[in-house]
């Protein structure tokens, strides 16, 4: 949601990723995506990893997905120049 002001509830459009931490977990996930280069930020929520990407430019989807494939236990992706 947009927040308060003239806009108050007003929703933005976005594309959500939710997936399954396990074996590792939430919160070890979320730590792995933070402390990565470049740093990913996302959240818990019912127990799953979401990446809300609204900020993300389409340029750096690669680069995201790479962050996630390692964080969840992956190979290495590429990371930022």
């Amino acid at each position: 949601m947009a927040g308060g002001g003239s806009l108050p509830g007003e929703g933005l459009e976005s594309i959500l990723i939710e997936v399954d931490p396990s074996p590792a977990g939430a919160s070890a996930v979320l730590a792995r995506l933070r402390s990565g280069d470049p740093p990913v930020v996302a959240r818990a929520e019912r127990g799953r990893v979401v990446l809300d990407l609204r900020t993300v430019p389409p340029e750096q989807d690669a680069l995201v997905a790479a962050a996630l494939t390692e964080a969840l236990g992956g190979p290495p992706g590429p990371t930022a120049s």
